[in-house]
């Protein structure tokens, strides 16, 4: 359904997709934006919040792919960063026109977006020196 007042698919808007974000700031800022999606929007079953994490380490996004070639790899954890700020990781699944509300409520939030990407199919958060790790392993 196409809507020709706003030019927009309308269809699309009610597409189910997984968003995946990968957050940097303070933790109360963080915690803000987690339970403004808990109590707006996946109480509400609206849509699911899946695996929310923090991290003083950055954070990716990876697809189902490289998730399996990972989870074979054997991992030595690294060392955690200091300082005050932390990454926060999380999926959520739900209609394209409720994941842009919570994206537009992130960009008024004193944060920074590192990553913001939308998938039909299953994403999966790592740690950066575990990626980093597997990586050089890999090649």
């Amino acid at each position: 359904m196409y809507d020709t007042e706003n030019g927009k698919d309308n269809h699309f808007y009610t597409e189910y997709f997984n968003v995946a974000l990968v957050l940097y700031g303070d933790v109360a800022n963080l915690e803000e934006i987690k339970l403004y999606i808990i109590n707006n929007f996946a109480n509400k079953k609206l849509v699911k919040l899946i695996k929310p994490t923090y991290d003083k380490e950055k954070l990716f996004i990876v697809d189902e792919p490289e998730w399996q070639k990972f989870q074979k790899f054997t991992i030595q954890k690294g060392r955690k960063s200091v300082n005050e700020y932390f990454y926060f990781a999380f999926l959520v699944r739900g209609e394209v026109f409720h994941l842009e509300k919570i994206k537009g409520y992130i960009n008024q939030c004193d944060v920074d977006v590192i990553v913001s990407v939308y998938a039909k199919e299953r994403v999966y958060i790592v740690e950066e020196s575990r990626w980093n790790q597997y990586k050089m392993a890999e090649s």
